[in-house]
């Protein structure tokens, strides 16, 4: 027997989906931060130069102070729209779970932003670093939210599961947390320089199980267009990220020593690092969409 399919509500996935764009946007003004070396251009958290960050003066947003504090601002506005996101979900979603979920979310952007703060009141390089990694995490946890809230999932609900072997769900969800692992070990190299090695291997062993998984995705459930579209572009991605990142080593590594990196070197390594957010995103999305959609027992064939 079919399930009930789950009341859709356009303008809340919309909402959810306009909350995902504002994290990306706060994604890329933390990257011009910290690539640009210009995290304590403000001493102060969380007043700025002893203002209230919301009365600060405009015509005192120059250099590193301006990347600093709208990256401060664009916080707070992602912040108020998760306690957007969080209430209308408690208002209009009849799923428990994702009401609770939708709690996490406000929670975690709270905790990201003591992070940051941290980092500049204790000017610690590790703050940082978790600030960082955390924030691709904060990203995918919102993106997963909007996955939850469009037809996709809804319409799935009815759909009978596609059998898989249990291997194949360890695959995915293992790929996610490769990723993972590696954009935490890229936010160590960005503000230490340190483990560079540890992030090439990472490189090589996530490029091998995206490859593995987005054979696997097509050979298996195939006919789910939505899956499929997910895996493919998780590969093309992962071509990209490679080039960007080594496009980003080779400019550091032959521009000359100053205090600001180059441009290029800043612009190669700003892409290089939303396309590891993005990435992680879409292999979270293809993972719950792939345990959304199967089912699975030892030794199972494909469906």
């Amino acid at each position: 027997m079919n399930t009930p399919q789950i009341k859709r509500d356009a303008w809340l996935s919309s909402f959810a989906f306009l909350t995902v764009g504002a994290t990306f946007l706060l994604l890329a003004l933390g990257g011009l931060v910290s690539s640009k070396g210009v995290g304590m251009a403000v001493p102060d958290w969380p007043t700025t130069f002893g203002y209230n960050m919301f009365t600060f003066p405009l015509s005192e947003m120059i250099g590193g102070i301006f990347y600093e504090h709208s990256h401060r601002l664009m916080g707070s506005l992602v912040g108020l729209l998760t306690i957007g996101l969080t209430l209308l979900i408690w208002l209009r979603e009849e799923r428990t779970w994702l009401k609770w979920l939708s709690v996490i979310a406000l929670f975690a952007v709270i905790f990201q932003g003591i992070l940051g703060g941290l980092r500049v009141v204790q000017i610690s390089t590790a703050f940082a670093v978790a600030h960082g990694a955390f924030a691709h995490a904060f990203f995918a946890l919102i993106v997963s939210i909007a996955l939850f809230l469009t037809d996709f999932w809804r319409r799935s609900e009815a759909d009978l599961p596609i059998e898989v072997n249990r291997s194949f769900k360890t695959l995915t969800i293992m790929t996610s947390v490769v990723i993972y692992l590696q954009l935490m070990l890229g936010a160590v190299y960005r503000h230490t320089g340190e483990l560079l090695w540890l992030h090439l291997f990472f490189a090589f062993v996530v490029t091998i199980m995206a490859f593995i998984l987005t054979d696997s995705v097509n050979k298996k459930i195939n006919g789910i267009v939505f899956i499929k579209r997910i895996s493919v572009a998780l590969v093309a991605l992962l071509v990209f990220q490679l080039f960007t990142g080594m496009g980003a080593f080779m400019m550091k590594l032959f521009s000359p020593e100053r205090l600001e990196a180059p441009p290029l070197v800043i612009a190669m390594t700003l892409i290089h690092v939303l396309t590891g957010a993005i990435l992680f995103a879409a292999s979270t999305a293809l993972t719950l969409s792939v345990l959304r959609v199967t089912n699975s027992s030892p030794g199972t064939v494909t469906a």
